[in-house]
């Protein structure tokens, strides 16, 4: 149960948005039985709900269509070279009993529609826990709960800016096969960002692609093929905000996303005192819970001049069971 009573704990949510999709290979794994992984992960689903005390959840799982696939046909390509095919056989059939209870991520992925709901929960005034064992969903601010290690942590908006950025140098090869830098993990994208104000981050991103001493993990040589591979990794890491932009962004997008223009958080980044993968609450000092909603990194436009959903759309229930 949330021990309410220590300030340093957790605050009363209103809602759980839960990422399903490392849920349903980590139950697939141990559960050759059908009908036994179908219960094991309606317990695991429920659980969570119970262990946070919300009123409503939202579940995620991925879609079809991921824009991600148009951006680079090599994208997620080693995931299934290295599976076994027993293992993939059983998480295709628990993904048919999870369509029927949970929120599909069409066009984007289960990453996307939790930020997504993220941001309308904020700009609705309401606190939400996003339950996850992914550290790319560290790119979103607010409260987080690793179900796994069964522990709570706060990312700051500047937190969740300078996390992006990091994974911008990085990449991510082993998980998603999205080239980055070279030798660059989350570390030494920490000493590169070392010093920079948050304003700062996106020329020095772009210098380390384009003419870096480093070189880039997908094998490109000139400053513009280099460039042309950061703006397709940048588009399939960046986390979307809304619905609208469940697609493709342009590279005026993608810049867009990376300016922080909020002068009064311009802080100096230091490598030593900066979200890591998992912050323990206990290790963090903590003065309120979520004091903005929306930080405006830039002007916010869009290509399209497409209207923001002023409501969360889910095609679904709108909690883990009937």
């Amino acid at each position: 149960m949330i021990n309410k009573t220590n300030p340093k704990h957790v605050p009363e949510f209103d809602l759980a948005l839960i990422d399903a999709d490392s849920l349903m290979y980590s139950v697939a794994w141990v559960t050759p039985n059908a009908k036994a992984a179908e219960r094991t992960l309606m317990q695991k689903v429920e659980n969570m709900i119970e262990k946070n005390e919300v009123p409503e959840a939202y579940v995620f799982i991925k879609g079809d269509n991921n824009f991600r696939y148009t951006v680079d046909p090599e994208y997620k390509a080693n995931r299934r070279q290295a599976m076994d095919p027993e293992v993939l056989d059983r998480v295709e059939l628990l993904y048919s009993f999870a369509r029927k209870n949970f929120i599909e991520s069409h066009g984007g992925e289960a990453d996307d529609y939790v930020s997504i709901y993220q941001y309308q929960s904020l700009d609705a005034g309401k606190q939400a826990v996003i339950c996850h064992i992914d550290k790319d969903l560290n790119m979103i601010p607010g409260w987080h709960y690793n179900f796994k290690k069964e522990e709570y942590y706060f990312i700051s908006p500047e937190e969740s800016f300078t996390f992006m950025c990091r994974q911008l140098l990085a990449g991510d090869m082993g998980s998603d096969n999205i080239p980055g830098i070279k030798g660059v993990g989350d570390t030494t994208a920490g000493k590169i960002l070392h010093n920079i104000r948050l304003s700062g981050m996106k020329d020095e991103i772009i210098k380390q692609w384009r003419v870096g001493a480093r070189p880039i993990a997908s094998g490109e040589s000139t400053p513009e093929e280099r460039y042309r591979r950061f703006l397709m990794s940048a588009n399939c890491l960046i986390l979307r905000e809304t619905l609208e932009e469940v697609r493709p962004l342009s590279e005026e997008e993608i810049l867009r996303k990376m300016t922080w223009s909020d002068k009064d958080s311009d802080y100096l980044f230091h490598k030593d005192r900066d979200v890591s993968d998992q912050i323990l609450l206990n290790s963090l000092p903590i003065s309120s819970y979520m004091d903005t909603k929306r930080v405006v990194r830039c002007e916010k436009t869009t290509d399209t001049g497409a209207a923001e959903p002023s409501s969360i759309q889910t095609s679904g229930t709108d909690s883990a069971t009937e």
